[in-house]
C-alpha cells in the first residue's frame, strides 16, 4: 500500500500490449471516479524491494490467487440485482 495524491494505492502488476509493468491503482473505495482497486486480502508475507523481484512476486501471487481474483470479477461484473 501507498498514498497516491492523496488517495490510498496499491503497486500491481499490469500488462499493456504483452508489456509488464509497475502502476499504482487507487482503493475503490477511497475515490469514487478513479478508484479501481478492490483489495481481496492482505498478503501476510512481505514484498521484495526491488522492482524487477516485486513484477515477478506480484506474477506469482496473481497466479497463487487465481481463484479468488476470479471470483472476485465475478462479483463485481455482475448486474447489482444478482449482488
Amino acid at each position: 500500500m501507498r498514498e497516491e495524491d492523496g488517495n490510498l494505492g496499491y503497486r500491481l502488476h499490469r500488462v499493456k500490449f504483452g508489456h509488464h509493468y509497475l502502476f499504482v491503482e487507487i482503493d475503490w473505495d477511497d475515490d469514487p471516479t478513479y478508484g479501481t482497486a478492490i483489495p481481496l486480502a492482505a498478503i501476510a508475507e512481505v514484498p521484495p524491494g526491488d522492482e524487477v523481484e516485486l513484477l515477478a512476486w506480484l506474477t506469482a501471487q496473481e497466479e497463487r490467487h487465481r481463484g479468488q481474483i476470479d471470483e472476485a470479477w465475478r462479483v463485481v461484473l455482475s448486474p447489482r440485482s444478482a449482488r
